[in-house]
């Protein structure tokens, strides 16, 4: 459909070249596409003729915002705004671009300005909801996001961030439910299924092929994969597509017969059923989150070749993680610099050993310096390495990745590293995980303070030097 649309407004643009909103239309449908430039050239055309045109400088902003340029975005849209102070849909998408530029405050005043000129408009309702949860206003996002479904019933990214809400909260219940409006967001692709195969939702299936489907992110495979164990209490044979990392390692896991890549279609399965909706499936509360620990296992002889490189002679032999991928959208919250880990290396009787896979780089000098550091990041080829690793280690310090996922499947003891606004699955005021029982939580007292958690983690990690007998906390 859009090229017959973009084909329609280009014969319409020959014939008329100077007609402005054919060229709007043929910009947003190049948008749609992904063609950035060409659909950019269409707005600078229209500029170029007629400056104070306020949908284009709007619809160019967007095109810049697709782009990860929220700076030039900004610009854009306070010209629109120039032209047109009561362009609501240019206050909303400006408070995006703001809060892309982490300015809460002034991406919330754009929120409400454009309440203010149309209380009725979804969106704005919906993306004040986000921001008043990444500032701790559970109870306040909650009501934006009820009051953007009032407006909009089916409005898939307001009912998922309504999930969010209520799992964070512990209200499981309501959350699973709510949280398969996912498959309804834009941009979202349903695995696809096998030949032949229903949607499993908790039938019978003994001595029947279940294949379960990866989604979203390494760490949210890792944590849901501890669902085999009750498929297969069930008499149900478990398949798994997972992500290239996690093929070796989740392979050689007990209860899954086979895995296969991502976007495959393998033929002979009865069921399939997406990972994350797993929980719902079997109604998962608080109380019973199957948290059987540890459900991953290092490969014995690869653990052996991993032990080598540990330094000798050291009373606690500790991991760092520091950052995540830089792939995931709010990956700016998660991550810190590594050098605020330099504090920990004063320890001298202590190893620590960094997990992060990026070789090194400037922001890694202070702990480069130590003896008692090894990067062992760029030498981890997968997540079978990295549990083979992880098996000899005591501890692992680590901000919200899949590595926290690994090391807590594996039993290990896990100081995570929180965010203000951490992910739903930490909740929102505990010290404790339900899912990894051996996880201590360390949560941003006020958005971006690092410095406290970091000074929380090193005063544990004295009290564990002093006394190396007593159990980690």
């Amino acid at each position: 459909m859009l090229r017959i649309a973009i084909s329609a407004y280009r014969r319409a643009l020959h014939l008329r070249p100077e007609w402005p909103e054919a060229q709007l239309n043929l910009g947003s449908s190049l948008r749609q596409q992904g063609e950035w430039a060409a659909a950019t050239a269409c707005y600078q055309r229209i500029l170029a003729k007629n400056s104070d045109y306020p949908e284009a400088w709007f619809n160019l902003g967007n095109v810049l915002r697709d782009q990860g340029n929220p700076q030039d975005a900004v610009h854009c849209y306070r010209q629109a705004l120039v032209q047109s102070s009561n362009y609501f849909k240019a206050h909303n998408n400006l408070g995006c671009a703001l809060q892309d530029l982490d300015e809460p405050d002034a991406a919330m005043a754009c929120f409400r300005r454009a309440l203010a000129i149309a209380p009725n408009h979804p969106e704005a309702h919906n993306n004040l909801g986000i921001l008043l949860h990444q500032k701790g206003d559970a109870e306040g996002a909650l009501a934006c996001f009820q009051q953007a479904l009032a407006l909009a019933p089916d409005y898939a990214d307001a009912h998922c961030n309504r999930a969010m809400i209520w799992l964070g909260g512990g209200n499981f219940a309501q959350g699973w439910q709510e949280y398969e409006w996912r498959w309804r967001q834009e941009g979202t692709r349903h695995p696809p299924p096998p030949p032949a195969s229903s949607l499993w939702r908790g039938e019978p299936c003994a001595n029947q092929n279940i294949l379960l489907q990866a989604e979203q992110g390494l760490g949210d495979t890792l944590q849901f994969i501890r669902y085999v164990r009750l498929i297969r209490q069930q008499g149900g044979r478990v398949s798994v597509t997972c992500q290239p990392p996690l093929a070796r390692l989740l392979g050689a896991m007990a209860g899954i017969d086979a895995t296969f890549p991502p976007e495959s279609t393998p033929p002979d399965f009865a069921w399939h059923t997406p990972l994350l909706s797993l929980p719902g499936v079997f109604g998962t509360t608080l109380a019973t989150i199957p948290a059987e620990i540890p459900y991953i296992h290092p490969e014995t002889a690869l653990a052996a070749t991993w032990k080598k490189r540990l330094q000798p002679k050291k009373r606690l032999h500790v991991g760092l993680v520091w950052r995540g991928s830089k792939s995931y959208r709010h990956n700016r919250f998660r991550s810190l610099s590594a050098n605020l880990f330099s504090g920990f290396l004063r320890h001298a009787e202590a190893a620590f050993y960094g997990l992060v896979k990026e070789p090194l780089t400037n922001e890694m000098d202070a702990l480069l310096h130590k003896k008692n550091f090894i990067h062992c990041g760029p030498d981890l080829q997968d997540f079978a390495d990295t549990a083979a690793l992880v098996t000899h280690l005591d501890l692992i310090i680590s901000v919200d990745t899949a590595m926290a996922h690994l090391a807590g499947a594996m039993g290990k003891p896990v100081w995570l590293l929180l965010p203000f606004a951490a992910d739903w699955r930490w909740l929102r005021t505990t010290t404790r995980s339900p899912w990894y029982p051996g996880m201590h939580l360390f949560r941003q007292p006020r958005p971006g303070d690092w410095h406290t958690v970091i000074d929380q983690v090193a005063h544990q990690l004295d009290e564990a030097m002093r006394d190396p007998s007593s159990p980690l906390p």
